[in-house]
């Protein structure tokens, strides 16, 4: 399904949202790199002294690293007072740009949950068992073809980046509908990048020195500049903005995850057994734990279990 389609029958999957929007957020930052960055900011602007002040104030708070980023970029470029060539240029592309953005960014409210039904294919191997994976969502084989096996290998590309991982995490859990393992995982792991992407961010301002790529006789090389270089302020601008593009997209993943473990229900007769089974143990660890008072003596006191062990999930299951 294309975005206008979705657009006009007013529904639209999530997985297919998501890899819409990761295949449009790509295509949107190379197109601002080769027809901005490229042609209006490069070395030969720098060198000819076409580059004014207000020019280069005005790229310093214009990022475009995706979709999301469009609604922003095109505010600032509107009530500009710069004119030239490059603000003309960033007028244009983000004119083509503003009604795609606008009509992802309505589709939000136009979501259907899960997969789109498909007509069913004769397995490769009719022995083998697929499942959800709690941490990519996708059909994958569970080693043991039983529903409390974990998940076979299998890479992962995270929605919105483009990267692929040698392994998703998810091959250490069981099925997404057996347990909520996985997303409690991923919201615990994106919660804590999100922490460094902000401790990074905070950091900014105290920087001393920078990485950057440069091009010298067709090479790309790796110097490091500091402030009193004329590139610092470009580098810096180019740093700061791709931190917040991570916070963002973080938070986006953040959110998801939350609302897929409130919407999480065991759907197999394997998933309450074992969700059961975890609230006796957890019952009988609290029990255990309530038994041995501590002491000043007593410095081997039961350490108190945490929610996400089966009390949560099996409490949802039987209320």
């Amino acid at each position: 399904m294309t975005i206008a389609e979705a657009v006009a029958t007013g529904e639209i999957r999530n997985v297919t949202l998501q890899e819409a929007k990761a295949t449009l957020s790509g295509a949107v930052q190379e197109a601002w790199r080769r027809y901005i960055n490229d042609r209006h900011f490069s070395g030969e602007v720098w060198r000819d002294g076409s580059m004014t002040e207000a020019l280069l104030d005005l790229y310093y708070m214009v990022s475009v690293y995706g979709l999301h980023d469009v609604h922003a970029a095109a505010k600032r470029v509107a009530a500009t007072g710069v004119e030239g060539p490059a603000v003309e240029a960033m007028r244009a592309l983000l004119q083509e740009l503003l009604p795609l953005a606008k009509a992802v960014s309505g589709l939000k409210d136009k979501v259907i949950k899960g997969r789109e039904p498909t007509a069913p294919q004769p397995p490769s191997n009719p022995d083998q068992l697929r499942m959800t994976c709690g941490c990519c969502t996708r059909a994958i084989a569970v080693l043991g073809g039983t529903p409390t096996g974990t998940m076979a290998h299998h890479g992962y590309e995270r929605p919105g980046h483009g990267w692929q991982t040698a392994s998703c995490p998810g091959v250490r859990f069981m099925p997404l509908e057996t347990t909520d393992d996985g997303p409690r995982f991923m919201l615990k792991l994106r919660a804590s990048q999100l922490d460094r992407a902000q401790a990074a961010l905070e950091r900014c301002p105290h920087l001393t020195k920078l990485p950057v790529m440069v091009l010298e006789r067709g090479v790309k090389t790796m110097k490091e500049i500091t402030p009193e270089m004329p590139a610092w302020r470009k580098a810096y601008a180019a740093h700061v903005g791709g931190i917040e593009s991570e916070i963002r997209a973080l938070e986006r993943d953040i959110s998801q995850w939350e609302q897929i473990i409130r919407d999480w229900q065991p759907s197999t007769e394997a998933a309450r057994a074992l969700l059961i089974d975890r609230a006796r143990r957890a019952a009988g660890l609290a029990a255990s734990a309530n038994a041995a008072v501590p002491t000043p003596r007593d410095e081997g006191a039961s350490e108190p279990f945490e929610p996400g062990d089966g009390q949560e999930s099996c409490e949802r299951m039987t209320g």
